[in-house]
């Protein structure tokens, strides 16, 4: 049977085992210093009781009053304290040294397990709401990592450390034994009970802390637009007050949890401290019939006060790990996601120069759907030449761009590229050769240069001139030239002497990636819907020029646009209701020449 326990510790020891794969001998000494230093407390009482004990014996035999020349022979034993101190100081300073360096260098491990699993994820991910309530979760609570790690090592060295005190307090006599653990029984209890209560209460509010997050983080905006918008509406308080009262109902289960804890734990102390005085009395009783030394009795009262304290820094750090094990499962989930839906890679490398592109019978609908998105489509796009699709709001026009990159594969049909079925030929290879200008294009805060730079990260020479020339393909370069810094300015505000570009600005710059990869296919979702008209005459007949030698494909509602493609294809409810030039379409009075009136008109 499977345990809830064995299973965090399943998920634990998976996410431990790729710590040490990020940095072994960190984590390593680590450990070991956490076990090393744990034994600092008791090592520090022993010699300061034999020091007592030795002192003691000298009072007792008239030592002292022979000073200074017999007072020296106590000389040696303080130089070994002393050295044992120092010795112990520099312990405690290597471990601050490298829990410091730990905790800097997991801020990296965070980041590459985390980013590291979603980049190897197909895009469609992206449209699972499960898939992105996972990412957020994982994303909302992944700083909690290097804590989990620390306490467990932590719980490791004090279950050490606790033995030991354990094997010397039975080797003095059983009875203090007993009474230092009866004393931590009821404490301990309650402890792991409200701590479990804790680790319930975060597991099945968890969505609610998600939804605080919906409501709180639009008010955390570097965009003026944006907090106008929340200035015009004026739902800024609203939005507030909706974060404040769900986290509040968290807040309030946690409350109520710990004052149930309060309650129990005061009849727990009780018996604790009652536990407490008859050990002490039994150890006091010991050192008055003479069975122990004095320093004997400071080194128990010492490792004593240890144990307690050690077992309830222990237990603190358990009920930590307890309440934390939801985020673990969901960590373990998330970097070992498999897609419901799987489109798997070929093992065709071609180059395809400029391709020619064709559908077959084509149908098409969505996983765990009924609706056709798609139905029987056929069309066939002649290498080096520049085509629009075109329709209304879900027609199916994003679906097929969808299926050309192999986002999705047909639910039955196929897709030819250069007479080759799309789905054997290797995804990263065919994504080389690709150049892509989606709606929600990525507007990167970096600087300019780079900005355009990313679209092809395997390019080391001519960078920068090739960066240049792309910006003024694009009609990007006559504002990026006029930034102080040109093309190492940062597209942010949130740097001094950064800059924000309007968003037909990033539009270019958008465009510019595009041309800087020189690929043989490109795809443009609406190209130009944040240009202004001259600006998109440029740009297109740009596109044209630069683009002879290359396929060409774009979606858009701007027949500004569409007209000057070479071929156009009218998509209406999945299907292709019309294709031809546009003199051709527009004299055929049919859906596109409504389109097209309605627009200029």
């Amino acid at each position: 049977m499977v345990t809830s326990k064995t299973k965090y510790l399943h998920n634990f020891l998976y996410i431990f085992k790729k710590a040490l794969a990020y940095n072994k001998r960190l984590i390593i000494l680590y450990g070991f210093l956490i076990v090393i230093t744990g034994f600092l407390p008791q090592l520090d009482a022993f010699i300061t009781g034999k020091l007592i004990d030795n002192v003691l014996t000298r009072v007792r035999n008239g030592g002292l009053s022979y000073l200074p020349t017999q007072s020296m022979e106590i000389i040696p034993i303080l130089l070994i304290v002393i050295s044992l101190f120092f010795v112990m100081r520099l312990l405690y300073d290597c471990l601050s040294y490298i829990s410091q360096s730990f905790n800097l260098k997991m801020q990296n491990f965070r980041d590459s397990l985390e980013f590291g699993a979603l980049v190897k994820l197909p895009p469609h991910v992206y449209e699972d709401s499960s898939f992105i309530a996972l990412k957020n979760i994982v994303d909302y609570n992944m700083w909690k990592l290097s804590d989990i790690i620390f306490w467990v090592l932590s719980i490791a060295g004090a279950i050490v450390t606790n033995l030991f005190v354990i094997i010397v307090f039975f080797s003095y006599s059983p009875v203090i034994l007993v009474t230092a653990l009866s004393s931590l029984i009821f404490p301990s209890i309650i402890r792991l009970k409200f701590g479990k209560q804790v680790w319930g209460i975060w597991d099945s509010l968890s969505d609610r802390k998600v939804v605080y997050g919906m409501y709180r983080s639009p008010l955390y905006q570097d965009e003026a637009d944006k907090f106008t918008e929340t200035k015009v509406f004026g739902y800024g308080s609203y939005l507030i007050n909706k974060f404040l009262d769900i986290n509040s109902k968290f807040l309030d289960s946690l409350v109520r949890n710990e004052r149930k804890r309060l309650v129990f734990m005061f009849f727990a102390r009780v018996f604790e401290y009652i536990s407490v005085g008859v050990g002490f009395w039994v150890i006091f009783d010991m050192v008055l019939k003479g069975s122990v030394s004095v320093g004997s009795l400071y080194f128990l009262i010492t490792m004593y006060g240890a144990l307690r304290s050690s077992t309830s820094f222990t237990l603190e750090q358990v009920t930590n790990v307890m309440a934390d094990a939801p985020f673990l499962k969901s960590l373990y989930d998330f970097l070992t996601y498999e897609p419901k839906y799987k489109v798997l890679s070929g093992d065709i490398v071609t180059d395809m120069k400029a391709p020619e592109i064709e559908f077959k019978d084509m149908w098409f609908k969505y996983p765990e759907t009924e609706n056709w998105v798609l139905k029987g489509v056929n069309f066939k796009i002649d290498a080096k030449t520049d085509v629009a699709f075109v329709g209304k709001n879900g027609a199916g026009k994003s679906t097929l761009i969808k299926l050309i990159l192999r986002v999705y594969d047909a639910t039955s049909g196929e897709i030819l590229i250069n007479g080759t079925n799309i789905k054997s030929i290797a995804i990263p290879d065919y994504y080389k050769q690709i150049g892509i200008l989606s709606q929600d294009f990525h507007k990167f805060r970096f600087t300019a240069g780079e900005n355009i730079s990313i679209g092809d990260v395997f390019k080391t020479q001519d960078v920068l001139e090739q960066t240049v020339s792309a910006a003024k393909k694009a009609q990007a370069d006559e504002f990026i030239s006029q930034y102080e810094k040109g093309y190492n300015t940062y597209l942010t505000r949130e740097l001094k002497g950064g800059i924000k570009p309007s968003g037909g600005q990033m539009q270019r710059i958008a465009i510019a990636r595009v041309f800087f990869k020189n690929p043989n296919l490109i795809i443009l979702d609406e190209p130009t819907s944040a240009i202004d008209a001259l600006a998109e005459e440029q740009i297109f007949a740009t596109i044209k020029e630069e683009s002879k030698e290359k396929t060409v494909i774009i979606i858009s509602h701007r027949f500004a646009t569409v007209k000057k493609t070479d071929y156009i294809y009218v998509l209406d409810e999945g299907v292709i209701k019309e294709h031809g030039t546009h003199e051709k379409l527009r004299l055929n009075n049919g859906l596109y020449a409504q389109m097209y009136s309605a627009q200029t008109n």
